[in-house]
């Protein structure tokens, strides 16, 4: 039976070959010693010991089996699809979505897409949102302008394809996909993910622009066009 891949034996001797002592931000295998640093910026570092320790690439998600009372720090300092890395595969960055947005109700999606890409949906929306979440009151029996257009809103959220939420991932976390030149990737994915402007506010013109501090030097076309966001 084909149970498992051709890459098994692959995958288990570099498993059987990783016994790695990590003491905070330091890793040692025995033979090489790479130390993470704690600024939120330092990509080369990790990117270092992601490629000096393959294992992590086979266990993206490591921290969701560790136990709760581990030390914050710890593990805030484990690496994950959150560090800006070329082997990641869409697969591990997808899980980590999932994990993102917990239950998987819309309203999770939009929150985690708010702070993935700073994406904010208009505020009839927040407000009609928090009202039904808030309101003690049967309220059914009277008319709702505001009902047709949440439903179309959350009807946009749930269509984002699994393939669009990788875009955006990558995007936003690791430069790539990028648009050239001067395009905000802010206004690029809002003119994308709605072009008619029915759902998310755009930024007030003539604003000044916050630096983004992905490394565009380490940018790779492994998102080639921004189409199929839906």
């Amino acid at each position: 039976m084909d149970i498992f891949d051709e890459n098994v034996n692959d995958d288990i001797s570099t498993f059987a070959d990783s016994k790695i002592l990590i003491d905070y931000d330091t890793y040692n295998d025995g033979n090489i010693t790479k130390t993470a640093s704690l600024y939120p910026h330092a990509e080369d570092k990790r990117r270092e010991i992601l490629d000096s320790f393959p294992i992590f690439g086979l266990i993206p998600n490591v921290k969701k089996f560790l136990p709760r009372n581990m030390r914050p720090g710890f593990v805030h300092n484990l690496p994950s699809v959150e560090w800006v890395w070329e082997g990641w595969d869409d697969e591990a960055i997808w899980d980590h979505i999932q994990i993102k947005t917990t239950t998987h109700e819309v309203v999770n999606k939009w929150k985690y897409l708010k702070a993935l890409a700073g994406l904010r949906p208009k505020q009839k929306f927040l407000l009609y949102s928090k009202h039904h979440k808030q309101s003690q009151s049967d309220d059914s029996d009277y008319e709702s302008e505001m009902e047709q257009e949440y439903h179309q809103f959350e009807e946009m959220i749930n269509a984002i394809s699994k393939s669009a939420w990788v875009k955006i991932f990558r995007m936003m976390k690791y430069g790539q996909g990028a648009p050239k030149g001067t395009v905000n990737r802010h206004e690029h994915l809002v003119e994308q993910l709605d072009p008619e402007n029915k759902f998310f506010r755009r930024k007030k013109k003539g604003m000044k622009r916050k630096r983004n501090y992905v490394n565009l030097n380490e940018q790779r076309d492994l998102v080639k066009d921004l189409d199929g966001w839906v």
